[in-house]
């Protein structure tokens, strides 16, 4: 597997991540993790963050 290949994959999964977490805020579903219940403001920080960073990866593919 080249670079492109891995990028790529990386890319297009944390894209995927970032889906659920806004599904997870439309849907008006819980994250309990630990026994604390996490927000739906955090959910929206973690997909920005993730779409950001998965679109910073496909700029780096040759």
């Amino acid at each position: 597997m080249n670079k492109n290949n891995t990028l790529t994959a990386t890319a297009y999964v944390f894209f995927a991540v970032s889906v659920i977490h806004i599904a997870r805020v439309i849907l008006d579903g819980e994250m309990i993790l630990f026994g604390i219940n996490f927000p739906n403001v955090l959910s929206i920080v973690i997909s920005i963050g993730l779409s950001y960073l998965g679109w910073n990866l496909l700029k780096y593919r040759d």
